[in-house]
């Protein structure tokens, strides 16, 4: 982010460029008395313009934390090693010397995902949003963050001669799999690619990054044996998941379809089970007291496509991914009056494009879910609304 804030009040931002971001220009959680004037966001890394391109993957940075904790908690093994170096020669030769990284490092600059633009769930010129991580579907919240919510709604934004220009996005469609209600993951949440691990003939393929995943696995299965708390688990281990099955197909014990028997694939998420929403020039929710004027907008893209596992794979692969979509603005649970927005948000549609999905050019209230709540009610009746019981 260029500038990324938690709970700040009284805060003026003003008369900046921000550019060469990963993920938005602006994002602050819980704000109150909020002013953003004169401002310019945009080109996003990767975009045209800006400085460089985005240097790889949601791998590299998984593989950077995995390398450290094993490192940390004396876990680091042979595979653990053997990523560090490829990651440290990644670094060396892709980002800091310009040269062709080798192939070692493949999983990091994937041909079939990788452009040089961000790779995850979504990229934003603005977001305002509640405390905590905006990584769900437009305003979808945990029952206690709905009840914080009600209790304390955030006040007071106002956003005026802004430019929002230049975004650009490949969102990558990551497939995750989950066996007995529990996901396939690494240490730090990190969705475990397993349809990509796997060849033409079900066999595992796997790189630095899964050999790792599947030696942290072997240790937090022995610390289990011997006795370790789950608690020290969870400090050494995060929420690597790898059921045994599994774990014996990635170490050639198993047939995939006997180790994946019982699994269901979901797709709409990216590497970090964030769900994809694209684009996004300005979203605003869970705010009251907003003032929106003279926001202009161009040169949103949205390269991303649906993952080639989709049909084949998921429970919901019925679903339009939504996360190749472009959108002007979104706004959810706030107090904004949406047909009197349409003259100060100014979008160059022409200049805009959604390699497969959609381009919505003038702001919406969404998710169509939330619609059916009482139009014209107060902020907090609304949330009251949306946590009442069935």
């Amino acid at each position: 982010m260029g500038i990324h804030g938690n709970n700040n009040v009284g805060l003026h931002i003003h008369n900046l460029v921000i550019k060469d971001f990963e993920t938005g220009g602006i994002q602050l959680n819980g704000p109150a008395d909020v002013k953003i004037e004169g401002v310019t966001i945009g080109p996003s890394l990767g975009a045209p313009g800006s400085a460089n391109l985005v240097p790889a993957l949601a791998t590299l940075s998984q593989s950077i934390f995995l390398s450290h904790i094993a490192h940390e908690f004396g876990e680091e093994g042979p595979e653990a090693i053997a990523l560090r170096r490829i990651v440290n020669d990644f670094i060396e030769d892709s980002i800091t010397s310009k040269k062709t990284p080798g192939t070692e490092s493949h999983f990091l600059t994937d041909d079939s995902v990788f452009a040089g633009l961000p790779d995850g769930s979504a990229l934003y010129g603005i977001l305002i949003h509640k405390s905590g991580p905006a990584i769900h579907d437009f305003a979808a919240c945990t029952q206690s963050e709905l009840e914080q919510l009600s209790g304390d709604p955030l006040m007071g934004v106002e956003i005026k001669d802004v430019v929002i220009k230049d975004l650009h996005l490949k969102s990558d469609e990551v497939v995750k799999t989950v066996i007995d209600g529990r996901p396939v993951l690494g240490p730090a949440g990190d969705v475990i690619q397993v349809l990509r691990l796997k060849d033409a003939n079900g066999k595992y393929k796997g790189n630095a990054l899964s050999d790792s995943q599947i030696k942290m696995m072997e240790d937090k299965l022995n610390a289990q044996n011997n006795g370790l708390p789950e608690k020290e688990l969870f400090l050494r281990y995060g929420s690597t998941n790898i059921p045994k099955k599994l774990l014996q197909w990635m170490t050639g014990e198993e047939s995939f379809a006997s180790a994946t028997a019982n699994a269901i694939f979901f797709c709409g998420g990216d590497a970090m089970s964030h769900h994809n929403k694209g684009v996004v020039g300005l979203r605003v929710e869970f705010v009251q007291g907003v003032k929106v004027s003279n926001i202009k907008m161009s040169g949103l893209h949205n390269y991303g496509l649906p993952s080639p596992h989709k049909a084949q794979h998921c429970e919901q692969s019925d679903d339009r991914y939504q996360g190749s979509d472009v959108w002007a603005m979104t706004t959810t649970l706030t107090d904004l009056d949406i047909d009197n927005l349409v003259g100060e948000v100014a979008v160059d549609v022409e200049s805009c494009h959604s390699e497969e999905g959609q381009v919505h050019d003038t702001p919406v209230d969404k998710p169509p879910a939330l619609q059916a709540l009482q139009k014209g009610a107060s902020f907090a009746a609304t949330v009251d609304a949306a946590i009442a019981p069935a």
